[in-house]
């Protein structure tokens, strides 16, 4: 009575730790333990009524029983029934997957034009810092109107995002809000170089008043410089990308992450939130997959870390696979440059970063001149003419403001561009 005590307390535990930090899989585990005792009980009842119905056979099993072999048949028929039952949740998963993938693949991207293009034969529609958004409450110096569901759900197909840690803090004179984990060198550095003096100190103060509330676990969000100033948690943010991944079976997402936290973790989050299946696993770099074949084998998330750092070989290093423009201009009026900036000019992939820096908060105004159709042709052509290769990723500020999304049809031909 002892062991069968221990191992239900074992049991206990282990479904208890399996709801903290996989509740989706405890639900998959309790259905399966469900599906399996409702398919022996029925088996023993099968049984049951052969045995009654053949004599001999009924004399069988009480001669087993009495002997204690009993025991040796029940642990044969479990053992059937648990091959059956294996085969049967294999076969159910083969289903699975083959709904999910398409079997027709007459678009890509939303075009049937781009299937058979490898990755840096298109262009790409792309955010800059996509997660800081005007209509997440809180969020000071906003660089995008909507957030990061719907701007994929308007054509947005790169999104570029920082990553730290930090510590949720509620209940204090700010209100709730995210206190960034700083680290020697790393944040408070970064910050200084994006922000500005305005709005690093604005960052402080709200730092300095994060105090007397109810402080939560250290976790990963999405925040540009410092997460006192706006922050998204990093799991929610994948949600709903793997929602519209899984709503979209026919798209292709790049994931560009500026990151400030360990690649280990990183890949957790995207694990926990279900997107390991989804992420590009081939070989970093040319020759890259044509869009059919990444929507055919299920890859269709290419994630890209800046830091470049090793450890989970499908975070590919952005800058050894990608190159790009430079990204500090101070007035629309000025020649945005296509020189060779981080990644020189030796990946495959080109990103164009087209805004106008001012700190600490990005105006609309000046999304509304650089973002304009022939703004962002004459830049992507001038660029893609500069470094010999198509822009892949063209991106913006207030993507909303002007025409990104247009501009990238008439880039990959699948729109003229306007007589002028």
């Amino acid at each position: 009575m002892a062991t069968i005590r221990l191992v239900r307390l074992l049991a206990l535990a282990a479904a208890g730790g399996l709801a903290v930090v996989a509740p989706g899989a405890l639900l998959a585990v309790l259905a399966a333990v469900a599906g399996l005792a409702l398919a022996f009980v029925g088996l023993r009842e099968i049984f049951g009524l052969v045995l009654l119905a053949a004599p001999a056979g009924a004399r069988l099993g009480r001669a087993l029983a009495a002997s204690g072999e009993g025991w040796a048949v029940g642990a044969v028929l479990v053992v059937v029934l648990a091959v059956t039952f294996a085969g049967t949740i294999a076969v159910a998963n083969r289903a699975r997957a083959a709904r999910a993938a398409p079997t027709t693949i007459d678009a890509c991207n939303g075009a049937a034009a781009l299937c058979d293009r490898r990755l840096d034969e298109v262009t790409l529609a792309g955010t800059h810092n996509a997660m800081a958004s005007a209509d997440v409450p809180g969020w000071m110096f906003a660089q995008q109107e909507r957030g990061i569901a719907a701007q994929l759900d308007d054509g947005v197909r790169a999104l570029l995002v920082d990553v730290h840690y930090g510590v949720p803090v509620r209940g204090t004179a700010v209100g709730d809000r995210v206190r960034t984990v700083l680290g020697p060198g790393a944040t408070d550095v970064a910050a200084a170089r994006v922000l500005g003096p305005e709005g690093n100190a604005a960052a402080m103060r709200i730092r300095d008043r994060l105090v007397g509330g109810a402080e939560g676990a250290r976790g990963l969000y999405l925040c540009h410089g410092f997460c006192e100033l706006g922050a998204v948690a990093l799991d929610a943010a994948l949600a709903e990308l793997r929602g519209f991944l899984e709503r979209r079976p026919n798209e292709v997402v790049l994931l560009v992450v500026e990151d400030y936290v360990a690649p280990a973790d990183l890949a957790r989050a995207v694990e926990a939130a279900g997107l390991a299946r989804l992420v590009y696993r081939g070989a970093p770099g040319a020759p890259w997959p044509t869009l059919r074949e990444l929507i055919a084998r299920d890859e269709r998330l290419v994630v890209l870390i800046e830091s470049g750092r090793a450890g989970v070989p499908w975070l590919l290093p952005a800058f050894g696979v990608m190159q790009e423009t430079p990204y500090a201009f101070a007035a629309a009026g000025d020649t945005l440059s296509c020189a060779p900036n981080r990644g020189g000019s030796a990946g495959a992939l080109l990103q164009v970063n087209h805004w106008i820096t001012t700190a600490p908060a990005p105006l609309p105004s000046n999304a509304a001149t650089v973002n304009a159709l022939d703004a962002l042709l004459e830049r992507a052509r001038r660029c893609e003419r500069a470094r010999g290769r198509r822009a892949n990723v063209l991106a913006v500020d207030f993507y909303r403001t002007g025409e990104l999304l247009r501009a990238t049809r008439v880039l990959n031909g699948l729109e003229r561009a306007p007589d002028r």
